[in-house]
């Protein structure tokens, strides 16, 4: 697998390369090409022939690196969850919601199952998780309610989405660029979306 990904990788590179250099010299084909004998009458097909072969190029790579990019994915949560900003950020929310719906005298049960394990009693922390919706984030925080009816109690809270997406470019270039394994992972895309914008530019121009 891992020779695979890499052969996978090293024909994304090359491909989207060159087309990408090709569009940046404004290079063109002739209507002769290898030799005398043969003439095409439209060479521009021949080009627009690559591009198609390097979506494909490029959607084999996504197929090979998909399990890499769910780690990634995984690497970026943690990182957020664990960042200080992130921990800030939500901090307000948290603490409005445990005065909303009584979470602290749920927490408290800790304490009190020490002295009574017979009653079962313990702790159920509020679980904060983050949503993404169209232009905007939204904070779910439930608890599991241990007063006699075992609901859950929960509360929705819309978070700041530009406070949110710069703690996440900044954990997501901190793992991208500091780790090697990822920085490897999207390097190929640079040159493949460079050439494909090159190339509807052209189209379009």
């Amino acid at each position: 697998m891992e020779l695979d990904i890499k052969n996978q990788r090293r024909n994304l590179i090359v491909l989207s390369t060159s087309l990408a250099v090709f569009e940046l010299v404004g290079a063109r084909l002739n209507n002769r090409l290898l030799s005398d004998s043969i003439i095409v009458d439209r060479p521009e097909n021949l080009i627009s022939f690559t591009y198609v072969a390097l979506a494909y190029v490029l959607w084999r790579y996504w197929l090979y690196a998909r399990e890499s990019h769910l780690s990634f994915k995984s690497v970026i949560e943690q990182r957020i969850t664990n960042s200080p900003s992130y921990k800030n950020l939500i901090q307000p929310f948290m603490d409005d919601f445990r005065d909303a719906s009584g979470a602290d005298f749920v927490e408290g049960f800790e304490e009190a199952s020490k002295d009574a394990p017979s009653l079962g009693w313990q702790s159920f922390p509020p679980q904060p998780k983050l949503q993404a919706q169209p232009f905007r984030r939204v904070l779910k925080i439930t608890v599991e309610n241990p007063k006699g009816n075992y609901k859950i109690e929960e509360k929705d809270y819309r978070v700041s989405l530009l406070r949110y997406e710069w703690i996440f470019l900044r954990s997501w270039l901190t793992v991208a660029v500091g780790d090697k394994a990822y920085s490897d992972l999207y390097i190929p895309y640079v040159p493949a979306f460079m050439a494909a914008s090159l190339f509807v530019r052209r189209v379009f121009s």
